[in-house]
């Protein structure tokens, strides 16, 4: 198939590379999601998966079903409720449709950038990944520095050779 091709070139090409394959699906599908991420997995390794889209009563179950059946890491991408439009900092409430993200994550972390909303912040190119919920470790904040041409989040300590 064309997943495996691609993979057996890209270690032709570049076989000392970590070949991570992220694949990232659309959940308003539902049980569907399931069904294709299953077909990619016999298809190639994939080792982490993104869901986006999750609709109502499916988000719980199908997430946990796809990360316990194929034993992968799911990243459940969540837009934030109106509220987060007024610049203050995101937590949990603000999910939308929380129950039940806030029930199965076993972590949930928002990304802050300070600047967009306040032009006159002194964190210029700071931006925050705040960890509300961690079933395995500690919550709190990390900064990092925001390189808008790149659209990258780095240590604070990064430069770019120019």
């Amino acid at each position: 198939n064309e997943l495996t091709k691609i993979r057996n070139v890209m270690r032709k090409v570049v076989p000392d590379a970590p070949h991570e394959v992220l694949l990232v699906l659309d959940g308003s599908t539902g049980q569907n999601a399931f069904q294709q991420a299953k077909e990619f997995m016999r298809a190639t390794d994939i080792t982490a998966l993104a869901v986006t889209k999750l609709d109502g009563t499916a988000k719980g179950g199908i997430v946990i079903s796809i990360k316990k059946e194929l034993n992968i890491p799911v990243v459940v991408l969540a837009q934030l409720n109106r509220q987060a439009e007024q610049g203050e900092k995101p937590k949990l409430s603000q999910l939308r449709e929380s129950g039940a993200i806030e029930q199965d994550a076993d972590e949930v972390l928002f990304l802050y950038r300070d600047e967009y909303y306040n032009e006159n912040t002194e964190d210029k190119g700071v931006a925050e990944c705040i960890v509300s919920k961690n079933r395995h470790g500690e919550v709190g904040t990390v900064k990092l520095q925001w390189i808008p041409q790149y659209q990258t989040f780095t240590d604070r300590e990064w430069k770019h050779a120019e």
